[in-house]
């Protein structure tokens, strides 16, 4: 007799186990294993892989065989926000979709149960990671996928200070900025 399930997830790992009634000798095929468990890992996904064992009574020398398969079922593949960059205190959307009926779920740190998350990151100068996966309703299998964050700083400003002046006159007022910015003055454009 072999025991075990008959499906499992792409990346997942099975072991097959024979139980024979009298001392034996094993040979699995088409992996040539000689022990009394099989593990195997197929690569390819919606594919049926089945396995034979030939068991052969040590006292007698009398053989008998057995098949057993397994189904490969495929993982969730999804797509989710690229990586991107946000000012300081802007918030922003992010979401996932998947090819499967399946259930999303994202860690911001805490976990949120959906497809899209609005995040509001509090710190300047760090980079969030976001992992999100996703669960296949039917067959349960799991896919993950990751997202960045980099908070960008806003620039500091520094204005001259407030002038009186009387009318007809001109005056020149600067901006100093802590980074590379680009400047747009109201009123005047």
């Amino acid at each position: 007799t072999i025991t075990q399930p008959s499906a499992i997830c792409l990346l997942d790992s099975i072991t097959f186990v024979v139980n024979s009634d009298l001392p034996a000798t094993y040979l699995w095929t088409p992996t040539n294993t000689t022990d009394s468990m099989l593990t195997v890992s197929p690569t390819i996904p919606n594919q049926l892989y089945t396995y034979n064992v030939v068991v052969t009574d040590t006292v007698n020398g009398c053989k008998n065989d057995t098949l057993t398969s397994v189904y490969i079922n495929p993982l969730p593949q999804f797509t989710i926000t690229p990586s991107t960059s946000i000012c300081y205190g802007d918030s922003i959307t992010i979401n996932a979709t998947t090819d499967l009926p399946s259930d999303i779920y994202w860690y911001t740190p805490d976990t949120i149960h959906n497809s899209t998350v609005t995040l509001n990151p509090d710190s300047t100068g760090y980079t969030y990671t976001y992992v999100s996966y996703a669960i296949d309703s039917v067959n349960g299998c799991k896919n993950f996928d990751t997202m960045t964050v980099f908070i960008m700083p806003k620039p500091i400003l520094t204005i001259s200070p407030a002038y009186f002046m009387c009318p007809y006159e001109t005056i020149n007022v600067s901006v100093l900025s802590s980074i590379p910015v680009t400047y747009l003055w109201m009123p005047g454009s």
